[in-house]
């Protein structure tokens, strides 16, 4: 297989990937991430990407990219599928060596075969080695003519292999052009991985086409059926304008999203197995998590002022806890206050550089590029839950509207010691409040950030060897608690592929997981 990989790694990114290995902790080698300079881990098909390339069916190019935006040609798709279909079909001839003892030497000899004849899986059909229902690789005993390649062109063999799926662009009497540095259409595209899926038999109600605004456009009933037939296996999907545009071309990255969702659909897809993406992530408590907190503006009451007062103390002792953040808290600052259309007329209220601002007015000026809101204690919540509800979301709403790009991470309300419980402020009211600011953080898209469960013993009151006063203040332990939550929350977002980290995680504490990103 590895004589294979080179093979195919000549001249096309579309190859074999390269993957590196460490050993971390104590433990076996692992395979480690492999990553493109230029594809973040929270782009849309980095996944798929990332998949294929970790059984070696792509590798980026020399420069360290994988440049996934830009269209797929006609001869790279042909090498991808042609190594898609050698990977399968060596897969089945491993599970058909293991159940027979006498078919190992032919397995042996087929791969070998595969690797010198220089079309790589034509040499795997010739031995008849396609059961488990992977496709078949075109005849090698049947020579092929392209007019526009020789049988000399790296290209060539490639083409020749999966003409019976990506088939010539035209084709005029003895005369068949491949075009194969022309970019690949999606109609194309349907076809070829249709075909590979061996269902082009299969009956399929052309109406499922109704969902996109261009079906219509698509006249060839040729075309038309194998768009029905892409929909109906979920290999396409249509773009996010509602279409299915099969005349435009196809990126390098939604090659391999393509290929991946034919992969899951076709009933031999399961001979290729995707392993996990292992990735380093660092300890929730390392200052590897610092610079997610950068461009973070803090707004609270008095408990937030807590931790500013803390954070600002241990930068000031040369330690950078949430990075640059910023914190601007008001004693006594409420929902009410926040969600006032008339803040000159509160009598608490925010204050920036000596001006008194409303919230969102307040943001603005600073410039912030995320909001972590923390609020409730001084409204009494447990009194009305759903009208300070209410009142949050308008709040909230108010700072979007005037900071669009703004993005709001709302913070858990904290508990209350047991001792210190009201009828407007019982921990079972502000679990219940809780649960109301995070159905809207799930409605509207913020970040819901739960500050509260680490700092509540057995009964759900706030322990009081984190508190300062008995009641809902922080004392240092408890802002240190505060703190890792929020280190907590930063590292689901690295290892959810939201956030790079910006540098390099094996510098600091931490462990290898696996990840299906």
């Amino acid at each position: 297989m590895l004589a294979i990989v080179v093979a195919l790694s000549i001249g096309s990114p579309f190859a074999s990937a390269r993957v590196a290995y460490a050993a971390a902790d104590g433990e076996p080698d692992r395979a480690v991430e492999i990553s493109f300079s230029d594809l973040p881990r929270w782009d849309w098909a980095y996944a798929d990407i990332m998949a294929l390339a970790n059984v070696g069916l792509i590798d980026g190019y020399d420069d360290g990219t994988f440049k996934h935006e830009q269209p797929i040609t006609r001869g790279e798709f042909a090498i991808l599928l042609n190594a898609t279909l050698l990977k399968a079909t060596e897969a089945n001839e491993l599970t058909e060596a293991s159940e027979a003892p006498d078919a190992s030497a032919a397995a042996a000899a087929t791969a070998d075969g595969a690797t010198t004849a220089g079309a790589t899986a034509a040499g795997a059909t010739a031995a008849g080695a396609t059961a488990g229902g992977v496709p078949l690789f075109a005849d090698p005993s049947v020579p092929y003519v392209f007019s526009d390649l020789s049988p000399d062109d790296e290209i060539y063999p490639y083409a020749a292999s999966v003409r019976n799926y990506l088939r010539v662009r035209r084709a005029r009497g003895t005369s068949a052009t491949y075009e194969a540095g022309a970019p690949l259409l999606r109609s194309e595209a349907a076809e070829a991985l249709v075909r590979m899926l061996n269902v082009e038999d299969i009956d399929v109600d052309e109406s499922i086409l109704g969902a996109y605004a261009d079906a219509g456009e698509i006249t060839s009933p040729a075309v038309r059926r194998n768009a029905a037939l892409a929909v109906h296996y979920g290999i396409f999907v249509g773009g996010e304008d509602g279409v299915l545009s099969p005349g435009g071309s196809v990126s390098r990255a939604e090659a391999c999203v393509l290929l991946r969702r034919m992969l899951q659909a076709a009933p031999w897809g399961g001979l290729i197995e995707f392993p996990s993406t292992r990735m380093y992530v660092p300890d929730a408590d390392s200052g590897f998590y610092n610079t997610f907190f950068n461009d973070a503006v803090f707004v609270g009451d008095s408990v937030s002022q807590g931790l500013s007062i803390y954070v600002l103390s241990q930068r000031s002792r040369g330690d950078s806890p949430l990075g640059t953040a910023r914190f601007v808290t008001a004693v006594s600052y409420s929902i009410r206050a926040a969600a006032s259309d008339n803040y000159q007329s509160n009598r608490i209220n925010l204050t920036w550089q000596g001006q008194r601002m409303s919230i969102e007015d307040c943001l603005s000026t600073m410039g912030a590029k995320e909001l972590y809101l923390m609020l409730g204690v001084n409204d009494g919540v447990g009194s009305n839950p759903t009208y300070y509800r209410d009142l949050y979301d308008k709040a909230l709403k108010k700072v979007v509207a005037r900071n669009p790009e703004i993005k709001i991470r709302v913070q858990s309300c904290t508990p209350v010691t047991l001792t210190r419980e009201t009828p407007s402020l019982r921990n079972s009211e502000l679990d219940r409040f809780n649960a109301m600011l995070k159905e809207i953080c799930e409605s509207e898209g913020y970040d819901y950030v739960d500050i509260a469960s680490p700092m509540k013993r057995q009964d759900n009151s706030f322990r009081p060897e984190l508190s300062s006063d008995r009641y809902v203040h922080m004392n240092n332990d408890g802002s240190r608690v505060w703190i890792g939550a929020l280190y907590a929350f930063a590292r689901q977002k690295y290892i959810d592929g939201e956030w790079d980290g910006g540098g390099d995680p094996q510098q600091y504490p931490g462990i290898w997981i696996d990840t299906d990103i």
